[in-house]
């Protein structure tokens, strides 16, 4: 445990950086400080509200249909849901940048 924490920590820390430098290139060059506050505020309403969302969807499905798991299985449909609402953005984003 103690050798793979390290590498799980290095790996979420590059996952997490992913996002913003595929932003960069996208934004207007006189926006960059706008859009980065925007960015950083979006992602920490998402870290906010993200492990809030879980641990009261792991409170209702754990006698329900997830008691195997004590409703730990939950957590899955935040990450989907996140992963799910990001396609329509990336998708609009591919479309602009085919445009210019």
């Amino acid at each position: 445990m103690a050798v793979a924490t390290p590498l799980i920590a290095i790996g979420g820390g590059a996952v997490m950086t992913l996002a913003f430098a595929v932003l960069m290139p996208l934004m207007p060059s006189g926006e960059h400080g706008l859009l980065t506050g925007y960015y950083s505020l979006s992602r920490g309403v998402g870290i906010v509200t993200g492990p809030v969302v879980a641990g009261l969807l792991i409170e209702f499905t754990e006698a329900g249909p997830f008691a195997s798991t004590q409703g730990f299985q939950a957590v899955w449909i935040v990450c989907a849901a996140a992963i799910l609402s990001s396609v329509p953005m990336v998708a609009r984003m591919r479309r602009a940048s085919e445009d210019t």
